[in-house]
């Protein structure tokens, strides 16, 4: 329409295609958008060497597409796309009982998994907390949202628009995520507990989630 002409366009897309879909992290839609894949190896000094491919297509369950959407006919006209696994009920009641309405009667518990700031990690963090406790980390709108930047974009977005994105764009050939925080979630889980004794049945669903997460992500770390 000639009164949004010459403006960007973002696409905003959240996974709801089966149950657990949330729980997905954005690597998939990274090597969907850019047409790339990436897989860990290390050299003899133990150091990670990250190694970029391309990828033709993706196929599933008989289905096969073109990979790299911003390489496709007339998506230039795509500035960006607007990725999260978070827009959704819990993440509006987290912000409140950490917020303006803090809630006696209730328990909430947040866990999931983080970014690992070891140069040398290829798998994330688990954290698990109380949400609304002293010391733990405040939650943005933008906190596990990611905008991916069109490299090919008629009309791009400037990378310091939204304060909280992480956002992900392709620098000299490479992709990179431009991480804003010092704690950056992948994933989370909410878990909210009433009655009585919310509080104490909240930590210790807390410890044995996070001994759950510990094993699993500890698998992933293992050297390939």
């Amino acid at each position: 329409m000639p009164h949004v002409e010459g403006y960007p366009l973002i696409l905003a897309v959240e996974a709801f295609h089966e149950d657990g879909s949330l729980g997905f992290s954005s690597s998939s839609t990274a090597n969907y958008l850019y047409g790339i894949r990436h897989t860990p190896s290390w050299d003899d000094a133990g150091n990670l060497v990250v190694v970029s491919e391309d990828v033709a297509q993706h196929e599933y369950g008989g289905k096969v597409i073109p990979s790299g959407f911003f390489n496709l006919p007339e998506t230039e006209y795509i500035s960006a796309v607007l990725w999260t696994n978070a827009g959704t009920v819990p993440k509006f009641t987290r912000m409140a009982l950490a917020g303006p309405y803090p809630d006696p009667d209730v328990t909430m518990l947040r866990f999931g998994s983080m970014y690992d700031p070891d140069p040398n990690a290829h798998a994330p963090l688990p954290f698990a907390y109380i949400v609304g406790d002293p010391g733990t980390p405040d939650e943005t709108w933008g906190q596990e949202a990611i905008l991916f930047h069109n490299p090919k974009a008629k009309y791009p977005i400037p990378l310091d628009l939204f304060e909280t994105f992480t956002e992900g764009r392709i620098e000299s050939g490479q992709y990179l995520d431009i991480m804003k925080g010092g704690f950056v979630p992948f994933m989370s889980m909410s878990h909210l507990i009433d009655g009585r004794g919310h509080r104490q049945a909240a930590m210790s669903f807390g410890d044995a989630a996070f001994e759950v997460l510990e094993r699993t992500y500890a698998r992933q770390d293992a050297r390939m």
